[in-house]
């Protein structure tokens, strides 16, 4: 998929978003292949909201995403991920 088909992304990591996909971190606290990781990440993330995407935090209780939500649950979240479409 190219980059530029995907207009949002949401995600259930405050870390993730608000932090490392920005940039931000503490190098000290992490191994190599880690910040090798996040400095892809933010690479791509400049890209992405360069062609107008955005990026949403969404509650892990809601994220139809997570391994562990079952088929119904992901059917009955379908209405509260209406606001991010």
């Amino acid at each position: 998929m190219h980059l530029n088909m995907v207009l949002k992304i949401c995600g259930d990591s405050k870390l993730i978003i608000d932090f490392w996909s920005r940039g931000n971190f503490n190098e000290d606290k992490l191994d190599k292949d880690t910040i090798n990781l996040i400095k892809k990440v933010h690479e791509l993330r400049i890209k992405f909201e360069n062609c107008d995407g955005e990026i949403y935090h969404i509650s892990g209780d809601i994220n139809p995403a997570d391994i562990g939500v079952s088929q119904i649950e992901r059917n009955e979240m379908k209405d509260l991920l209406e606001k991010y479409r």
